[in-house]
Protein backbone atom coordinates (compact mmCIF):
# COMPACT_ATOMS: atom_id res chain seq x y z
CA UNK A 1 0.00 0.00 0.00
CA UNK A 2 0.93 3.29 -0.97
CA UNK A 3 -0.16 6.64 1.23
CA UNK A 4 0.11 9.88 0.16
CA UNK A 5 -0.42 13.25 2.15
CA UNK A 6 -1.32 16.47 1.06
CA UNK A 7 -0.39 19.31 3.76
CA UNK A 8 -2.07 22.12 1.63
CA UNK A 9 -5.89 23.11 2.33
CA UNK A 10 -6.15 25.05 -1.31
CA UNK A 11 -5.05 21.52 -2.87
CA UNK A 12 -7.04 19.52 -0.26
CA UNK A 13 -10.58 21.57 -0.36
CA UNK A 14 -9.55 21.54 -4.54
CA UNK A 15 -9.66 17.71 -4.37
CA UNK A 16 -12.51 17.55 -1.87
CA UNK A 17 -14.39 20.18 -4.33
CA UNK A 18 -13.79 17.99 -7.79
CA UNK A 19 -13.86 14.62 -6.37
CA UNK A 20 -16.80 14.65 -3.52
CA UNK A 21 -14.74 11.71 -1.49
CA UNK A 22 -14.79 9.58 -4.70
CA UNK A 23 -11.25 8.11 -4.07
CA UNK A 24 -11.76 5.41 -7.00
CA UNK A 25 -12.09 8.57 -9.25
CA UNK A 26 -9.14 10.52 -7.79
CA UNK A 27 -6.81 7.17 -7.81
CA UNK A 28 -7.61 6.88 -11.82
CA UNK A 29 -6.86 10.67 -12.44
CA UNK A 30 -3.67 10.66 -10.36
CA UNK A 31 -2.68 7.39 -12.48
CA UNK A 32 -3.68 8.77 -15.67
CA UNK A 33 -1.54 11.76 -14.98
CA UNK A 34 1.32 10.29 -13.89
CA UNK A 35 1.57 8.22 -16.89
CA UNK A 36 0.90 11.22 -19.32
CA UNK A 37 3.81 13.11 -17.32
CA UNK A 38 6.30 9.41 -17.84
CA UNK A 39 5.12 9.77 -21.87
CA UNK A 40 6.20 13.65 -21.39
CA UNK A 41 9.39 13.29 -20.14
CA UNK A 42 10.01 10.27 -22.94
CA UNK A 43 9.03 12.33 -25.97
CA UNK A 44 11.34 15.36 -23.87
CA UNK A 45 14.03 13.18 -24.31
CA UNK A 46 13.20 11.72 -28.11
CA UNK A 47 13.09 15.60 -28.95
CA UNK A 48 16.78 15.80 -27.02
CA UNK A 49 17.81 12.81 -28.72
CA UNK A 50 16.83 13.84 -32.43
CA UNK A 51 18.53 17.57 -31.74
CA UNK A 52 21.65 15.84 -31.49
CA UNK A 53 21.12 14.08 -34.10
CA UNK A 54 20.29 10.05 -32.52
CA UNK A 55 18.25 8.72 -34.79
CA UNK A 56 16.31 5.37 -35.02
CA UNK A 57 14.59 4.09 -38.19
CA UNK A 58 10.63 4.13 -38.13
CA UNK A 59 10.14 0.51 -37.48
CA UNK A 60 12.11 0.57 -34.38
CA UNK A 61 10.39 3.57 -33.40
CA UNK A 62 6.92 1.78 -33.85
CA UNK A 63 8.37 -1.04 -32.11
CA UNK A 64 9.65 0.61 -29.36
CA UNK A 65 6.40 2.62 -28.62
CA UNK A 66 4.03 -0.16 -28.86
CA UNK A 67 5.76 -1.77 -26.00
CA UNK A 68 5.70 0.89 -24.20
CA UNK A 69 2.19 2.47 -24.03
CA UNK A 70 -0.01 -0.31 -25.94
CA UNK A 71 -1.45 -2.59 -23.68
CA UNK A 72 -1.49 -6.37 -24.63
Amino acid sequence: MFAITINNPEIEKFLKDEFKNDENTLLDKFVEFIKFQKIKRDVDISNLEFENGEFVDIDSAFLEVTSKYVRN
